[in-house]
């Protein structure tokens, strides 16, 4: 079993258990991280028409309910919080983001999404996977985060070349 110490300047903490999770910053963790969760989607099944989507450490439910239809998100999230428990791990809820996408204002709002007893934020928009999501599915928050960042990188060369800098040969 690997166990772990935490260093602070030339201070060493007592060495401790790690028997779960995999060692992080290694060139192997993420795959070993995908091998542990590799059994998370068996978990979900067929009749539940909710899709899961799975990157690194991050995991997205989706599903496409027609009018009148009714959302299993829920009963997916219970089904993926059993599984996390299982296998020695926890859902940040902090994280976790509830996004309703609906175009026709006569559909009602599906019931708020809970894991465990904490209720999940419903948001507007929110950025997965580095990209601005929004409910209405424009991009104009996201192409305004990019136009920001671009400005300060450039603001930075300009002031580098008043000042003589080079920043190449």
């Amino acid at each position: 079993m690997r166990s772990q110490q935490v260093k602070l300047l030339q201070m060493l903490s007592s060495s401790a258990p790690c028997p779960a999770g995999v060692p992080q910053g290694s060139v192997i963790s993420p795959m070993l991280f995908n091998v542990y969760i590799d059994d998370l989607e068996d978990e979900n099944p067929a009749n539940l028409t909710v899709d899961t989507s799975k990157y690194a450490d991050d995991c997205t439910l989706d599903q496409a309910v027609g009018a009148g239809g009714i959302s299993h998100v829920q009963q997916a999230l219970d089904i993926i919080q059993n599984w996390t428990v299982s296998n020695n791990m926890t859902i940040n809820v902090k994280k976790t983001k509830d996004m309703w996408i609906c175009f026709t204002e006569s559909v009602l709002e599906p019931p708020p999404i809970y894991i465990g007893d904490e209720l999940v934020e419903r948001v507007d928009k929110f950025k997965i996977l580095g990209m601005g999501l929004q409910n209405n599915l424009k991009w104009n928050n996201h192409v305004e985060t990019i136009i920001q960042k671009a400005n300060r990188q450039v603001y930075i060369l300009r002031e580098c070349r008043k000042a003589n800098l080079y920043l190449w040969k």
